[in-house]
């Protein structure tokens, strides 16, 4: 291995399982047959470290600039700065001294070392062996997910780390809001989707992380890792009867097409509340293209039908279709599948005058006509 930051530099060979004393100043055991050899090349002349074992005894030499020097205080200085670098700054014998940890110290201890450590990747190292060693439960994992949120800036890592506790602890609604806080602060929309699929993907589902991941959604920049999240959501059982959670995230969407998938899939959950399918009508009239948008209200006419509730929200977003192709498609659609009773057909005539094509003005009052006298 060989590791460098700010002019130091170190080439690093091991073989074996190496354990560290506790206060990182030297090899505690070394696994029979096993070496380690650490050269430093920080200053001009490098120094060179070797500490092997044979028959269940630790042997050291140590030399400078290629010349054996004795194993004295110098050496054993040079050991212990050597293996605080090699140990908190390159995530070296992680596996090893988390077991350490955890038997002496359990996860609280683990979780001390994590603050000692210096980078993203050295702390997600510790955090990975301290989940896949720990056993961790729904209630073990809050104060982890609280020392990944504050400790972990890069969203690769907290991701990694993020993932891997949603695929390997139950968590209940209390751990996955701590999940959720861990969410909330990642910037790339790429890392803040696979983390929120992670677990929503979780199975048993985790109460609340469903609602709280569509709040969440309205913060991302992305319309597709939007969309993605929103499925997930919907799939994982997101609540759907009113609209405070839906419409921030609706409402930040840009992409005609992602917004047009979005709806659709809400739509055809048919489990809408009046509250929301107000909300997804008003959403319907933000989109900039003809096509999606009468795509969006034929969907809902299809399913929902209009009644009272939804009528003034239905005709409005028809209203803003610009092409008259797409408004009689929308028109017609609903003649034939819900029909326009008494209630609806002031508000339908007013959509259909709006038409400046004669031709299909023309079609969609005749279709009104025939289902009249049916």
């Amino acid at each position: 291995m060989r590791w460098s930051n700010d002019g130091q530099r170190m080439d690093v060979s091991a073989h074996g399982e190496i354990a560290f004393t506790d206060d990182l100043t030297d090899v505690q055991s070394m696994t029979d047959g096993g070496y380690l050899k650490i050269r430093d090349w920080t200053s001009i002349i490098p120094h060179t470290i070797e500490i092997t074992s044979s028959g269940g005894k630790l042997e050291r030499a140590y030399f400078v600039g290629g010349v054996s020097r004795p194993w004295d205080d110098e050496a054993r200085r040079a050991l212990a700065a050597d293996v605080v670098i090699l140990v908190r700054r390159t995530g070296f014998g992680a596996e090893a001294r988390t077991r350490t940890m955890l038997e002496k110290k359990g996860v609280p201890g683990v979780l001390a070392e994590i603050d000692q450590l210096q980078g993203d990747f050295v702390r997600r190292v510790y955090f990975q062996a301290l989940i896949k060693q720990a056993h961790l439960d729904a209630a073990t994992v809050v104060p982890v997910l609280s020392k990944v949120n504050d400790r972990l800036t890069s969203d690769f890592d907290r991701r990694q780390v993020l993932v891997a506790i949603a695929q390997t602890v139950p968590l209940d609604a209390r751990a996955g809001a701590a999940y959720m806080r861990a969410v909330e602060t990642m910037k790339s929309d790429f890392e803040r989707r696979q983390a929120l699929s992670a677990v929503l993907n979780a199975k048993p589902a985790v109460p609340g992380v469903a609602d709280l991941a569509l709040r969440t959604v309205a913060v991302m920049r992305s319309d597709f890792e939007r969309r993605q999240v929103f499925h997930a959501a919907l799939t994982a059982g997101a609540s759907l009867d009113r609209a405070e959670s839906l419409l921030p995230a609706l409402a930040s969407m840009q992409s005609a097409f992602e917004k047009r998938e979005v709806l659709v899939e809400l739509i055809r959950t048919g489990s809408l509340g009046p509250d929301a399918r107000r909300g997804v009508l008003r959403s319907a009239g933000d989109i900039n293209s003809d096509f999606d948008k009468r795509m969006v209200l034929t969907t809902f006419a299809q399913t929902y039908g209009i009644d009272a509730a939804a009528r003034d929200g239905f005709f409005a977003a028809v209203k803003t279709l610009r092409s008259d192709y797409d408004r009689a498609e929308a028109l017609l659609l609903l003649v034939r599948s819900a029909g326009v009773d008494a209630s609806l057909r002031p508000a339908f005539v007013d959509a259909a005058q709006g038409l400046r094509s004669t031709y299909e003005q023309n079609r969609v009052l005749a279709a009104l006509v025939r289902s009249e006298k049916q």
